[in-house]
């Protein structure tokens, strides 16, 4: 290729002269990776190196990774679709053979299209299998101690779990057994060989259970308050009901128990194998007491410390509210019987007869204390793939012969009448792997381009970048932003050590053409990506950070500012915070205070004492550290007569009356509030840090600084000339910012 710029028409002969020599025994990706790669290898090695002809091949290669996750998406839905038709078929009856159809669906498959297919597949069922049927189906899934079951069997319970929440439908069943479920999963060895995004997701579904279950089985320990009486079941610390048996008793005091109400639970498998039955050990904890129901002694409920294991220990329970569960057993309810003495209540089995879980005194608040068809081999897909590249010829564009091969693949898996989707999965892998190949490629151009266009605009970078505008816009035209503003990052970095940050910052002004948006806004972006460089390559220049403040200042004021997107505005306002704290105070804050050094007493307007009629006292305050809203103050920027942004100067403007502070050329060249008509003579004030809170205003040879008493109250302020006082001197120099620094 020539330096001069090709056509799209020749670039498009390059981009498919390959493609004459295409056979039916050819792979699509194959061929279009060899195309590309012999494209990519003429532009990137030609002498001229021209970017143009990079940026076409660049759009090139985003439109076909557009069209291939769109046709990639299409496959996926598909596969989604007919795998979840098959998947259903097992969860219906008795579901012997879900495991192998989940084993075999997941088999060299991303997770996340799993998840997919098992979402739908369980939707499908939904309304003829109720989730406490569903739930024992999945658990099926696992076959003991293989890992890879374990894991997709977790993953199916979340899914079913994640339906059941969507769909709301009732079924009083499932919750005991989903928490049965989980109870096992976190107790298996498997477990902790999960990844942690999975044990993540399986935290928050526990979470999302009802308090009851999640305070019963999930949580280290928990108490119970009874309903009827807001007082707490807890174990006795020495009283025995007999030799093994410590009472377990109700205290009298309300809402709290201390460690002798803390107790556990264990999970007691089901003897008939059906989840729903599982029973729970209850202990408690101070003393590891099992609670369990005595056959004598009206069937008190007691804390057995004898050999071996209790009679009647095994709970059953029910939730009867969010936080509220009873405790049965054989016929019989854990219930709140009769006085012990005053302070104490005994606890009893009761027979249903006699009271029920209907009974608050029978009821506790739980918680915590506080396919079938042969498969085709992969030569066959590969033969349909390529088909269509025999048509090809050097006028055809390689994105549309490609789209074409890829569509006629589509249609003859989509509508063919074969449930079978391995053909489909191969087909999806091959647009995957073709898509991760251009995305590569679209990084290597990309990178070329931002190198060139980077050479190029750091020429305009140098001298006095008079050139600066029209490289700004050719660059950026129908180019994305975030590709620009790497040039300019490039760009910028490479004339760094040439050019001054305060250099710079002008010649980037210069983008900015009066009330044009586009370039108001590329303007902007540069002097970001300036301020990023600036920050990153931590070079002094004395003079940037008043030129940017000043740049930024007039960036929030004009009137293309409001019509800028939220995204660049936040970065302004991140940039602007990164200010030193002076620029900040003095320029971006609605208000700020002067406190003067030498004294720690602040700047204010006198509230009605009068210099002469045009001229309200300026004042500093004896009170020290403090100032109330007469010492509030604003600045706005005076433009500079030079056009040099590093000489701008401020109007200081105290708030409360909105008088301007000026200098007299009289009373000793006082420092007084105008309150005449106009503007005042001596009011553009200019002016340095000395420190990163620190500020001196000067003005034509003037300093501002304290002067003699007033009073015993107030002292003067006036503008000494540089023989009598300097910035050097505490009394000419203010802390500015916050108004009460005590």
């Amino acid at each position: 290729m020539t330096s001069v710029r090709v056509s799209r028409a020749f670039l498009i002969f390059v981009v498919c002269i390959n493609f004459i020599k295409c056979t039916v025994s050819a792979d699509c990706n194959d061929h279009l990776r060899t195309c590309y790669s012999d494209v990519w290898g003429d532009i990137r090695y030609e002498k001229s190196g021209d970017a143009n002809k990079a940026m076409d091949f660049y759009k090139e290669i985003e439109s076909e990774i557009q069209h291939l996750n769109q046709l990639s998406n299409n496959v996926r839905r598909f596969i989604q679709q007919k795998k979840a038709e098959m998947l259903s078929n097992s969860l219906t009856g008795e579901g012997n053979d879900i495991s192998s159809a989940v084993k075999t669906l997941s088999k060299n498959q991303e997770i996340s299209l799993t998840e997919d297919i098992l979402y739908d597949a369980i939707n499908e069922v939904f309304n003829a299998q109720t989730p406490s049927k569903l739930v024992d189906l999945i658990w099926k899934i696992f076959q003991a101690n293989e890992r890879e079951s374990f894991e997709l069997m977790v993953r199916t319970q979340l899914m079913l779990f994640r339906v059941y929440e969507d769909r709301k439908k009732i079924d009083q069943q499932y919750p005991k057994k989903i928490v049965y479920y989980l109870y096992k999963i976190l107790k298996h060895p498997l477990y902790a060989g999960l990844e942690k995004a999975l044990k993540a997701r399986l935290e928050k579904a526990l979470a999302r259970l009802p308090l009851a279950y999640k305070a019963l089985l999930f949580e280290p320990l928990f108490c119970l308050m009874s309903v009827a009486h807001n007082e707490y079941i807890y174990t006795a610390l020495e009283a025995k009901l007999d030799s093994q048996n410590r009472f377990l008793w109700v205290w009298y005091e309300k809402d709290f128990i201390d460690d002798s109400g803390h107790i556990k639970a264990e999970l007691i498998e089901p003897s008939n194998g059906n989840a729903f039955d599982f029973k729970v050990k209850l202990t408690g904890v101070t003393f590891n007491l099992p609670y369990h129901r005595l056959d004598y002694h009206q069937f008190a409920i007691a804390g057995w410390q004898g050999l071996g294991e209790p009679e009647n220990y095994d709970w059953d329970f029910q939730v009867v509210d969010n936080d509220v569960i009873v405790f049965e057993q054989d016929g019989f309810t854990m219930c709140i019987g009769d006085n012990q003495d005053t302070e104490r209540r005994n606890v009893y089995g009761f027979m249903d007869n006699e009271h029920t879980a209907k009974d608050a005194i029978c009821q506790w608040k739980i918680g915590s204390f506080v396919m079938t068809n042969t498969r085709v081999n992969r030569v066959f897909i590969i033969f349909v793939v390529c088909i269509s590249f025999i048509k090809c010829t050097v006028s055809a564009d390689c994105n549309d012969q490609i789209r074409m091969c890829y569509s006629d693949v589509w249609n003859d898996i989509e509508y063919e009448k074969s449930e079978d989707t391995n053909k489909a999965m191969d087909f999806y892998k091959k647009i995957q792997s073709q898509t991760r190949h251009l995305n590569q490629l679209n990084n290597n151009v990309r990178r070329f381009i931002q190198e060139k266009n980077a050479k190029t605009l750091s020429k305009s970078l140098t001298g006095d970048g008079n050139e600066i505008r029209s490289a700004v816009k050719t660059l950026s035209k129908n180019q994305e932003i975030s590709l620009t503003e790497d040039i300019l990052y490039y760009a910028l970095n490479e004339v760094f050590d040439a050019q001054t940050p305060s250099k710079l910052v002008d010649i980037l002004w210069k983008i900015f053409q009066a009330d044009e948006p586009e370039s108001f806004e590329l303007m902007l972006r540069a002097q970001l990506v300036l301020f990023r460089v600036y920050e990153d390559r931590q070079k002094i220049d004395q003079l940037y950070p008043k030129k940017i403040a000043y740049y930024f200042y007039k960036f929030l004021k004009h009137p293309l500012y409001s019509g800028l997107d939220n995204a660049l505005k936040v970065r302004l306002d991140n940039a602007i915070a990164r200010l030193p704290n002076d620029y900040k105070a003095l320029l971006f804050r609605p208000v700020f205070c002067l406190m003067n050094v030498a004294y720690e007493e602040y700047i204010y307007t006198a509230i009605q004492a009068k210099l002469d009629p045009e001229n309200r006292f300026i004042w500093v305050s004896h009170k020290k550290k403090y100032i109330d809203d007469a010492g509030h103050i604003k600045a706005e920027i005076i433009e500079p007569s030079n056009g040099h942004a590093l000489d701008f100067k401020v109007k200081l403007i105290g708030v409360k009356f909105n008088l301007p502070y000026h200098r007299l050329d009289y009373h000793q060249f006082a420092i007084g509030g105008w309150q005449g008509y106009g503007q005042p003579e001596n009011y553009d004030w200019d002016f340095q840090f000395v420190d990163d809170d620190v500020i001196v205003f000067k003005q034509n040879g003037f300093t501002m600084c304290v002067g003699d008493n007033q009073d015993m109250e107030r002292r003067n302020v006036y503008g000494f000339m540089d023989n009598e006082h300097t910035a050097k001197d505490a009394i000419c120099q203010w802390k500015i910012g916050t108004c009460d620094r005590r």
